[in-house]
């Protein structure tokens, strides 16, 4: 009998073509708790997985104009800032207005907005301020974009890539007769992407329109030419002669002897305002009673150097600095009292980018 109850059930079961009722993927239900299992009562949720954000999402009345891939125009009326896109550039008056478009871009591109507000008729013709414009990268949402800066200049230009979309909120005078953007579009050849080393020297993209490249002293790493900082160590054994070459634009300003008082020029005088391009030199086993002779003077370098030495990369006190002997060359000699390794940290005295070959003799 028991046989024949389970064969009889079993052909129930198979016999029921009943559709299972479909899924509905907006609605899962937990498959934790709450359910009908009180025994797992004390074990969490499971976690579930992040839905995809829509970019949109925070702005509202937004106008989408597709792919700019040219130059063209945009005109249009600003209307009362009451559409949920509040920018850095609202203000709390009345009369002012806004809109916001989203695009994207198939290539990487600059992309440079002329923004003028069109005139309007009060018994005259009276031109408004131009409008601010404000542009937000991969999402709408105020709050994903708090670093967004509002730019009243009449002419913008953004380094835009394909991917991305991107928003622009323009606010201006509600009663002038609407905004006017003329687009200029370039394609882009490099980007910051680009700013690396490569064989030993480093590459810098110049307005997405060039990219050049600058000599480190002892080759490149990464981003850093060698010597750059602390980290990126460039070093000379402390005997003989060496000549340093490679260009100022290499190199960041990474240290100034402002605040350093032992590190003036001059006995009792203020340290210079050290600005511009530096890197630092190990100068490594230097004998005591080494006299050290820095010097620009070749015909090989430009410009003119600061010398700072010093018993340690990041010491706050140098133990000699000075960029001129006495004759006015750009040259200092410098002996140590004691040995070990030094520190030269050669500073560029002007903003110009100039190739540099700097030689250092250890006289014992």
């Amino acid at each position: 009998m028991r046989v024949f109850l389970l064969i009889a059930a079993l052909l129930v079961a198979c016999g029921d073509e009943t559709p299972a009722p479909p899924i509905d993927l907006n609605n899962i239900p937990d498959m934790n708790e709450p359910d009908q299992n009180t025994e797992d009562m004390d074990t969490p949720d499971t976690p579930q997985p992040d839905m995809a954000v829509n970019p949109d999402e925070g702005c509202s009345s937004i106008r989408d104009i597709g792919v700019i891939s040219e130059d063209g125009f945009l005109e249009r009326r600003l209307e009362e800032p009451k559409t949920g896109h509040t920018t850095s550039c609202q203000t709390e008056d009345a009369s002012s207005g806004s809109t916001l478009y989203k695009f994207e871009v198939e290539v990487p591109m600059k992309l440079t907005i002329t923004a003028d507000a069109l005139p309007r008729m009060v018994g005259e013709i009276v031109i408004p301020p131009a409008p601010s414009l404000e542009l937000r990268e991969g999402s709408c949402s105020p709050e994903a974009n708090e670093d967004a800066l509002c730019t009243s200049e009449r002419r913008s230009v953004w380094d835009l890539v394909p991917g991305t979309p991107y928003y622009l909120a323009i606010n201006g005078e509600i009663e002038s007769n609407g905004v006017r953007l003329a687009l200029e579009t370039s394609e882009l050849i490099c980007s910051e992407a680009d700013n690396v080393c490569v064989e030993g020297a480093l590459q810098n993209c110049v307005s997405g329109q060039r990219l050049d490249t600058y000599a480190c002293a002892d080759g490149c790493a990464g981003t850093e030419c060698a010597g750059n900082t602390c980290a990126s160590e460039l070093s000379v054994a402390g005997s003989g002669t060496h000549r340093i070459t490679g260009a100022t634009r290499a190199y960041a300003d990474s240290w100034n002897a402002v605040g350093h008082p032992t590190c003036a020029f001059e006995v009792g005088e203020p340290p210079e305002n050290t600005q511009y391009a530096d890197f630092v030199v190990k100068l490594e086993d230097v004998a005591a009673g080494t006299e050290i002779l820095v010097s620009s003077e070749n015909d090989q370098s430009s410009g003119n150097y600061g010398y700072f030495f010093s018993t340690s990369c990041e010491a706050d006190t140098c133990e000699f600095a000075g960029f001129a002997d006495e004759f006015g060359f750009n040259e200092v000699r410098y002996t140590t009292e004691e040995g070990g390794d030094l520190f030269l940290r050669i500073e560029s005295l002007q903003a110009a980018s100039v190739d540099f070959a700097i030689d250092i003799t250890f006289n014992p």
